[in-house]
Parts: structure tokens; sequence; C-alpha cells
């Protein structure tokens, strides 16, 4: 594959020198969701992908991370990389413990393999059903992708588009497919997934983008909602 792959039209550039901002945020503050972009020369982007990226590295998201006073990163697959986490493992690992991972993995992945995300900072995975970045992965993959990560106390992000809900309430659904999911909790404390039915209606009439996290902590689930309007 070229060491070169040339970012899609339109596609924002990586901006240098951002300025900096007034407000600073408390010690110990999260960058609770941000991403590298190979460089590519490193890291191939995904011949699967639906757009590319400018190349945006490690050492670049830890100076903006410092720039904006920030401690920590929680860094998510991206996914012009598909299931490929190498840039996503390499920047977790060269983040001196200052970095987490939410990967993106598929069924084929082996126990040795999960382990080895886990041990490089991955502590979740995320299930993307936006159209227009991926293909569709079929519920029964993503319920068993879930199960096997339940062990290991990870968390499952869902990242989705109000638009598409109806075709997903099923699958959110706990009375439905994601009993099973339920049912794990009483079995892996750390693992919890839960259908927040309200609010994701609510998001449905007011055309918003939704993307949920969901963190089980001592028998209680802490979830983030954030919300885009489309």
């Amino acid at each position: 594959m070229s060491s070169h792959q040339e970012k899609t039209p339109g596609w924002l550039d990586w901006y240098d020198g951002p300025s900096k901002p007034h407000f600073v945020p408390p010690p110990g503050s999260v960058d609770a969701h941000c991403h590298v972009f190979g460089p590519s020369p490193d890291f191939p982007f995904a011949p699967e992908r639906k757009y590319t990226p400018c190349n945006a590295s490690k050492d670049q998201l830890f100076a903006l991370r410092d720039h904006l006073s920030f401690s920590r990163n929680v860094i998510v697959q991206a996914t012009c990389h598909g299931a490929d986490n190498s840039a996503m493992v390499d920047a977790c690992r060269a983040s001196g413990g200052r970095a987490r991972g939410v990967a993106t993995v598929k069924r084929s992945v082996s126990d040795e393999q999960l382990q080895a995300l886990h041990d490089a900072g991955v502590r979740g995975v995320r299930f993307n059903f936006l159209k227009r970045l991926v293909d569709t992965t079929p519920p029964d993959e993503l319920l068993e992708i879930a199960g096997r990560v339940a062990p290991l106390g990870w968390h499952v992000v869902l990242y989705f588009e109000a638009v598409d809900l109806p075709e997903l309430l099923d699958f959110f659904n706990v009375a439905n497919d994601l009993r099973y999911l339920v049912a794990l909790t009483e079995e892996h404390s750390q693992f919890v997934l839960v259908y927040c039915s309200n609010f994701l209606r609510s998001s449905l009439r007011h055309n918003l983008k939704v993307t949920v996290y969901l963190r089980p902590n001592r028998g209680h689930v802490f979830a983030r909602l954030s919300l885009l309007r489309v």
C-alpha cells in the first residue's frame, strides 16, 4: 500500500497553533473523546474506509492535550482505521499512563488479542451505527462482542444518529435483544448496557445526533449523553 493516502476533499486540515483558552480545566480533567489519524506512512488507513482524514499523530494529540491543560485522554478508534487498532494502541502506550483507549473489534478477535488491547490501556469498545462512516455490523455479532469484553470490565460506546433510531430500537430495547446483556450484569457486575428510552425517543423527535457513554461503577451506571443538532 502506498505510504501516501490522499485526504478526502473538504475534510478539515490539521490546525497548527490554536489560541490558548482563557478557561483552565481543573487538575485531573480528561479529554474524554479524541482520535489519532495515522500518520498513514506508519499506520495506513483501512481500505474499506469511507473517508480519508489528514494525518494527526499521537505527538500532535499530546501537544494539544497539554496546550488545553487536560491531564489525560480517552483515545477512540477512528473509523478510517477500521478494526486495526494499531495507531490508537501505539498512542496509549506512548502516553505514559495518561491515556485509555476505546477499540473497534470484530467477531474474529481472539481472547489473546483482547487481553493485549487491555494491557495496552483499552477499556472500551465502540458500536458505531453511522452509515456514512461504517458498514452495518449484524446485531448478533455486536451482542457476541459485548459478551466477550464483559469479563474485562470494558465500557460499551453507542454511536448513532437520531434519524436511524427507529431501525435500532429492537437492538437497544432491553426487553428484547439486550435482555441477554442485562442478565450479564448479574454475573459480571462491572458491565452494564441500558436503554434510555425517553431520552432516545426525544432525540428522534428533535433530530439530534446522540453519543451515549455508559460507565458502570459499584452497582451504578453513569451515562454521558452528548447531543449535536443535525
